[in-house]
This record gives C-alpha cells, structure tokens and sequence, in this order.
C-alpha cells in the first residue's frame, strides 16, 4: 500500500486487510506534500481496528433501513466491512449504491417500504444517509486530532536526527517516543546515522563528511529539497537530501573514501596463477542455480579467484561498482572467501565484506546498500565436504545460462584486468540492521516458547537474537557455530535431521520448533506433538494471509509440492502457479509474474510481501510466528485446519555426475504414465486422480529426487509401483527406496 502511496500522488489511500482474521484492521495512508514544489515527500501511515469501522455504524443514527458498506474484489464476492442491523430488507426491497469518494469502498442502502413509498429520489436518501456518516467522519477526525501531535512529535524527532548529522554533530542517544509504532524505525535510523556518523567521522580532518551538492551530483545523485513546516517547530528552513536517480537504496556518500579501505595488491589468492584462465576449473560446478563443488577436488581457491574476476567483470557490464560478501561457517569459507574477493578486486571493484553470515543477510545488504550486487561463499544445506558461491548481480539471482556465461568467461578469458590499479575493500557489519528491519516489521502479539535449531551453520548468528527481540522464549539447539556439522546434516527438508528438534520440543513443552539449514535460507517446522509441517503446508498459511489483503494474486510454488496447496490458493481467491524447483528460478518466476510470495518444498520461501522478494527462512519463521499468535488458538490447531495427505518426504537415489540429467532424458523419451496428466517443466510429475508422483534431477547434488502423495496408503502404493516400472524399465540396475 505504502509503494501505491509513493505513486499515486497526493490523494489519501484507505484499504481493509486481513479481512476475517483476527488482525483484520483499516490502513491510511496520507501523503505529506512539499507545498513550494507540490511534491509528495514522504507519507503518514494509520492503522485502526476494523471493528471501529462497525462501531461507528452502530452508533450512527440511522434511517429506517438497512446499510452495508463493501470492498468489491476481482474474484468472488464482495467484502462486506460493516453492516447495519435490518438485514432482512436486504433483497426484499429496491437497493440504493454509490462510491464512497477516496476509498475502494461502496455503499448499499435498503430503505424500508414506507421510506421508499415516500417517493425521494435516491440522491435526497443518501443526502439524509450522508448526515449520520458525518458522524462517523468526526469521530474520525478526533482521533487523527488526538494522535496529530504524537505523530508530529515523532516525525519531528527524526527529522532533527537527520538534521544534526547534517550539521556534524550527531550523537546517538535514545529520544523520547510517543508512538511505539516509530518506535523500530527511529531506532533503526539511529543505528544507521551512528554507522553513517562514524565512517564519516574516520576522515579525520576532513570534517564530518558533510557532501556539496556538486559533488553529488557528479556522481549521478539528485538533490531533494523538503521544506519544513515551521508548524513543526524546527528552524533551519530545510533539509538537502542525496538520491541516486536510478536506485532508492542508501547510497555511497559520494567524495567521501570509505574507512578501512585497503587497496587491493593485484596479486591473485593463488600462488602462481594459470596463463591459460579456466582451463584447469571443472565445468560440473557451474550448476544450474548456483556454483557448487567438492573442496579442494572440484572447488579450489584458484577457481574461486577466477569466479571473482568473471563476476567482477559481469558486474561492471551492468554498472556495478560495489559487490557484497559474506561467507557460511564452513571451514573452506574463509579462504574461499578471499581469494574470491581478490578476483573481484581485479576487476576493480570494491568489495563490501559483511563477513561470517547467512545468506538472506546477504541478499538483504544488496538491497539495503548502494550496489545491488553480492556474492555468498556457501555450500548451503549440503554436507562439510562441498562449498560454492550463490550471486546477485544488479538485483537478479543467477541461474542457467547466466551461470554458463561466468563459465565461457573464465575460458575464453574475457575478464576485465584492472590489477594495475586495483581495487579496494572495508569490511561491514549488518547483522544488527538486518535483525532489526525484520523486527520492525513483524509483529507478534503473544510470546512462544520456541526450540531453535541451527544445525551447526552460520544461522546460529541470528536466529535466536531474532526470536527473543520478538519477545519469544528460546531454547538453543544446536547455535554454536561448527562447519564438521557434528550432531546432524544441516538439511531441514529430511526428516531424520529433525528428529533432535522433536525430541527437544516435547522435552521442553514448547510451543514450536524452527530449523535452519546451513546458510539459513530454508526453514523447517514441527509441532509440540512433534509432527513436521512440511513447506507446502506451511505455504497453504503464508498463502491465506497474503491472499486475505491482496485477493487475485499469483502465489509460485514448485513441482515437489501438495496438490492442495493449489486447492488452497483457489479457494481464497490466489491464482496457483506451479514451476521448477529452485530458489534462483522461482525469484525469477516471481520477478515476472510480480507475484508476493513464492516457495518451494526444500523450505526455501520468498516474500515480496511487506519484503524484498528473496528467500529469507529468518523472516518466514518470523511472519509464521506471527501469524500463529494473532491467531489465538495453539499452533497445532491452526495447522489441524490445513487439508493434508499422505506424502513421503523427498527421496534420493545417488549417480554418477550428469547422469541423472541423461537418465531423465531417456526417461522422458520412452516412459508412457497411462491415466495421468503429466507436467515437465521440471522432471516429469505424474497426477492422478488419488495422488501424484514426480521424478527429477536434483540440481545440487549428482542424484534423482523422487516425492509421492495420496489420499490413502493403497493409492499411494498404486502411484509408486507405477513409478517403479516406468524407472526399471529406463535402468534395471537402480535400488529405488520405495
């Protein structure tokens, strides 16, 4: 709503969320306008409860008749937000309609026979309607009277943060706030004033940084003017803001060197770097959605440098200058790491190292700084003998052809040598910032008592942090960091790796368990019982949420899911898409679509709800938590009511590199699935009328991934014997686990 706000203009927006939900509530958006230039600046945002909407038509004085007020939607019925009390006039007598001005909303009038007979005109009965919605009206207005000057009180409080770091003299302290709903972001802008004030104040005799506006402007920034009302109290007349035309996100100050920036040697990680680029680098750990090898087999710190000077050099075809960092609790990471960073460096480029962190810290620092570009040395939920690289390069995640291209680039060469000159490096800690814009944002309105468990991985470094700032009660498992992996696979989608998590949730009588893989961008769930929520099923409750707000949207979902969570989205008005497995080709499947949420079974589940679209298992944990306090029956319950069936988990039969790519060629060619309808998108997905089946070459690992659901243990094992012969048939050597 806040990004409609942004582009439409100076009009007010008012919309209805959450409908039947207990968070149902009405948002407000009220644009705040530079007057001088006629320019909407920012905007105000209020939130009331949608019973008040209810309350204010009960105590209106009404006429003789019935009255709704409706939200239409694209699909299905109307929303009907407040009613009055005569509802069995509704139908039995001529309706009256009409729009209610800056709102999305309409107004049904039912008179009675005896008010209808009197013979007024339609516009005359709204006239006499309209007296009573005055009512409503200033009883509004008193409550925006009555948090005007909260709201202007907080406002205030940040705009003379800002402007104290623009006059050089920002201190961070702890200002008084009137409305804990600002109370997230004026901390937030302070930490981001200190670290800004801090780089700024490492110049030395340079002053603190303040920037000309010529100098901005030289490197493609904009200057804003915002007025300040001198109702608001603040003197000074105005603020001059920096903004990067083409990018919103917070900018390099520019003519400002970065502290701690060391120029780069040119000299490659690799002792005795290859006159011949790429020819030695194995071509299999170049896959379809990452890069991913064996340590010091398939992967070595010289192809690391090499991956570097073919991202640095893609990176600067799109303009990017900066690329982001940061690396998993594997023992390799670190050296991978940089050598990785040297490469880039080559190139010229300036590496922003946000050190030891998961993944969705990454993706989130190339959107909160000024490149939109990044790199995490990872081998991601795979065991500690592999490690890799997943890249962003200018907001987009790559895969397929995209990765092939880094490929052709090492081996013909064609990299960009700025070694002479060299590039540069600082080091950045976000952490704190990325905990604290996901706390900002969910709410969570009773505590749990929560069982986390890291696996050993780097998830360990934000999880329970995150879960106690919302006010959860958190039991570790498993947080200390150790890239030997000692008690389980960091790997939440098999089974037996939570099988310690369910025992400590019954231990422990808490109310849930979360599970992160290595990197943390997949999430895992049980239930005080100890029964797992598989991501599809978890899906079904992201779905009915963000569908409850935004009806008609595209909700992605792989080929490894439930057919009811199609059935799901459906019935609350979502259209269904089904695509191929992988977190890169289902982010590129919602950039298209413009879908808001997107997942695949593995556990990796994207928001572009309220979020950036990326797969971040911190903020899908968070946003469930969430969900299930508002609710205010036990989590159990609340999964209870998801349709279920009865599915294996994801099954494996281990091959050869490429081979199973050329086993399901042939499979594809010769097999037949008689009776079914058949999806090759990804794999072949056999559904039939009681369950479905899929086969599939996996992606991260040289194996066939095999997943089956039915309705009952009989369809099942009718679906699998159909499998079993349609696999035999291709390769009669195969030990297949069902």
């Amino acid at each position: 709503m806040l990004s409609t706000a942004e582009l439409g203009g100076s009009r007010s927006l008012i919309e209805s969320h959450s409908f039947g939900s207990p968070q149902a509530h009405i948002d407000v958006v009220h644009p705040i306008i530079n007057r001088t230039k006629d320019e909407v600046v920012g905007n105000v945002l209020l939130t009331f409860r949608m019973g008040m909407l209810q309350e204010l038509l009960n105590s209106a004085p009404m006429l003789d008749a019935y009255v709704e007020i409706r939200q239409p939607r694209k699909n299905g019925e109307p929303l009907i937000l407040a009613e009055g009390r005569e509802a069995q006039l509704a139908g039995a007598v001529k309706m009256y309609t009409a729009e209610l001005e800056g709102t999305p909303w309409q107004l049904l009038l039912w008179p009675r026979p005896k008010v209808a007979a009197l013979g007024l005109p339609s516009s005359l009965l709204f006239g006499l309607f309209g007296g009573a919605l005055l009512l409503m009206g200033l009883i509004i207005y008193l409550c925006h009277r009555f948090l005007a000057n909260a709201i202007t009180h907080d406002l205030r409080t940040m705009i003379k943060m800002v402007q104290s770091l623009h006059s050089g003299n920002y201190v961070k302290h702890a200002p008084r706030v009137m409305l804990s709903n600002f109370s997230n972001s004026i901390e937030t802008l302070g930490n981001m004033l200190q670290m800004l004030s801090s780089t700024l104040a490492a110049q030395g005799d340079a002053g603190v940084g303040r920037v000309s506006p010529s100098a901005a402007k030289s490197q493609g920034f904009k200057i804003v003017e915002i007025e300040i009302d001198s109702k608001m109290g603040l003197s000074g007349g105005g603020v001059k803001v920096a903004e990067k035309d083409d990018d919103n996100r917070h900018p390099s100050l520019p003519g400002v060197e970065h502290s701690g920036t060391q120029a780069s040697s040119g000299a490659p990680a690799v002792a005795g770097g290859d006159p011949d680029p790429g020819k030695k680098i194995s071509p299999t750990i170049f896959r379809a959605y990452d890069i991913r090898g064996i340590v010091d087999q398939t992967l070595t710190e010289h192809a690391a440098y090499e991956i570097g000077r073919a991202v640095g050099t893609e990176a600067l075809t799109y303009g990017q200058q900066s690329i982001a960092v940061g690396r998993d609790g594997r023992l390799s990471s670190e050296r991978l790491q940089k050598a990785l960073s040297e490469g880039l460096k080559s190139t010229g480029r300036e590496v922003i190292d946000i050190g030891l962190a998961p993944t969705p810290a990454l993706y989130f620092a190339t959107q909160y700084l000024s490149s939109s570009s990044g790199v995490m040395v990872t081998g991601s939920h795979n065991s500690s003998q592999y490690n890799g690289f997943k890249i962003v390069i200018n907001g987009t995640t790559l895969s397929g052809d995209d990765i092939q291209k880094l490929r052709h680039r090492i081996e013909i060469g064609d990299v960009q040598d700025a070694r002479s000159k060299g590039g540069s490096e600082r080091q950045l800690d976000l952490l704190s910032d990325y905990v604290e814009r996901i706390a900002g944002d969910v709410q969570v309105d009773r505590p749990f008592k929560l069982v986390i468990d890291c696996g050993n991985g780097v998830a360990g470094q934000v999880a329970p942090q995150l879960f106690q700032s919302l006010g959860c009660e958190v039991v570790e498992l498993y947080c200390e960091i150790d890239g030997n992996f000692p008690n389980h696979h960091p790997n939440p989608s098999q089974p037996e790796n939570l099988a310690d998590l369910i025992s400590a949730v019954k231990e422990h009588q808490a109310d849930l368990g979360l599970a992160f893989d290595g990197d943390g961008d997949r999430l895992g769930v049980v239930t005080a019982s100890g029964e797992i929520i598989w991501p599809d099923r978890q899906l079904m409750l992201f779905a009915k949420d963000v569908l409850s707000h935004t009806p008609g949207s595209d909700i992605i979902y792989d080929v490894k899911c439930s057919r009811h969570l199609e059935q799901v989205i459906i019935a609350h008005q979502g259209q269904p898409v089904m695509w191929k497995t992988g977190h890169s080709f289902i982010k590129a499947k919602m950039k298209e679509t413009g879908a808001l949420l997107a997942g695949e079974m593995s556990g990796h589940i994207c928001f572009a709800d309220r979020w950036f679209g990326f797969d971040d298992a911190f903020y899908a944990a968070a946003r469930l938590v969430s969900i299930l306090a508002a609710d205010g029956r036990q989590p159990e319950e609340v999964f209870a009511e998801l349709p279920n069936a009865i599915a294996t988990p994801e099954l494996f039969v281990e091959m050869e590199e490429g081979e199973n790519h050329q086993f399901m060629e042939q499979l594809l060619q010769l097999s037949t699935f008689s009776g079914a309808a058949l999806t090759t998108i990804d794999g072949l997905r056999a559904d039939y009328k009681e369950g479905w089946g899929l086969v599939r070459a996996s992606n991260t690992t040289p194996a066939l991934m095999m997943r089956f659901e039915a309705e009952t243990p009989q369809a099942l094992a009718r679906i699998q014997k159909q499998f079993r012969n349609e696999i035999l048939e291709v390769d009669s050597s195969l030990n297949l686990p069902f």
